[in-house]
């Protein structure tokens, strides 16, 4: 009986521990997609297509960001030298 009685409890705070967890809203600002090739190519069209498909989903806009050059390598570096803190907010 004490077991019944402890897992309905164990189960009760799990679920509202999912449940509050569930009820944070991310993105809370527009998204930005970096992409290492040029605007207009055939990846940049496929990748504003699911931009565009994405949205819906995130209730949040998806800006694409063009960066060609170096073989994708300057998209990179510039990953690299942003600190975490930037991408999501505390």
């Amino acid at each position: 009986m004490k077991r019944t009685i402890f897992a309905i409890a164990l189960a009760a705070g799990l679920a509202a521990w999912i449940g509050a967890a569930q009820a944070q809203n991310f993105p809370v600002r527009p998204v930005t997609l970096i992409l290492p090739w040029p605007a207009g190519g055939t990846t940049d069209v496929g990748m504003r297509a699911l931009a565009t498909a994405t949205e819906k989903h995130l209730g949040q806009s998806i800006v694409i960001e063009n960066r060609p050059g170096g073989s994708g390598t300057l998209v990179t570096r510039s990953h690299r030298s942003r600190s975490p803190s930037s991408a999501f907010p505390s």
